[in-house]
């Protein structure tokens, strides 16, 4: 599968969808990352006591033709140093390579809502592009939370095949200005992500990916890029000179490093 990279006029029509060209980004594996000085999730709020608050997350990414074994590849990491909060996007693999997708909202308190899929060889296609959107909704403190996640339009997680979830006992909302890395781990320097990334979109809303029609939202029937939904919280897109957040959410001051276009 391949993304429709950006060219003139490059829109089609394809069931129903309106595909449409997108630019995108490189990170090099050593050292490239995007910073914010904000909180990506400031937005959200997945308290127990707010039951039916949600977010949904979807983005395009690459990995590298080959990654390392036993490593960890964060495409969004926010945390603050002095208390236990963490939100993170992350691509793990083990001993034979099999790769892991893991989504984490933990507040404060060490109070977390967590997702995450099994280890498969095939999950994500390395050196071609993948489509990943996750959506989550608060069902109260002794839930676990409803969880939706699909890759290349393929369900990964859902309360059906299960996955490995941990209680959704949230008690404070993000800190609104804990900073926010895309492509490492926020507080280090480890954790690069290897790939090209594209169209990163979150809204504080819930979708059930498992009805086709909400899929073509984000993904057409052609394993294509669409227009997304309006009025996201956060929507990163661009080139590297162009890359910025559409979103209502204020991420602060962006810094990118080595960052560059994708091939």
């Amino acid at each position: 599968m391949s993304l429709i990279l950006k060219s003139p006029d490059l829109k089609v029509f394809e069931g129903g969808s309106q595909e449409i060209s997108v630019d995108a980004i490189s990170f090099n594996g050593t050292s490239s990352y995007i910073q914010y000085t904000n909180n990506f999730f400031r937005d959200t709020d997945l308290r127990y006591t707010e039951v039916g608050n949600a977010f949904t997350l979807s983005f395009w990414i690459k990995p590298a033709s080959s990654l390392a074994n036993n490593s960890v590849f964060r495409i969004i990491d926010v945390r603050d140093g002095s208390t236990n909060q963490v939100y993170e996007v992350l691509i793990k693999t083990n001993a034979s390579g099999s790769r892991q997708i893991e989504v984490k909202y933990e507040d404060d308190n060490s109070n977390f809502l967590q997702a995450k899929s099994g280890f498969g060889p095939s999950l994500l296609t390395l050196g071609s592009w993948n489509h990943v959107i996750y959506s989550v909704e608060q069902l109260g403190a002794t839930d676990d939370g409803d969880h939706r996640m699909y890759v290349n339009d393929s369900l990964i997680v859902n309360a059906t095949i299960g996955g490995n979830f941990d209680a959704g006992d949230i008690t404070a909302t993000p800190t609104a200005s804990t900073n926010t890395a895309i492509g490492k781990l926020q507080s280090a320097g480890s954790g690069y992500y290897d790939g090209c990334l594209s169209e990163v979109w979150m809204k504080d809303v819930f979708y059930d990916f498992d009805v086709e029609s909400n899929r073509r939202k984000f993904i057409s029937d052609n394993s294509k890029p669409v227009e997304l939904p309006a009025s996201p919280r956060v929507y990163l897109k661009g080139t590297a000179s162009t890359w910025t957040n559409t979103g209502s959410t204020d991420l602060g001051t962006q810094t990118l490093n080595n960052i560059t276009d994708c091939a």
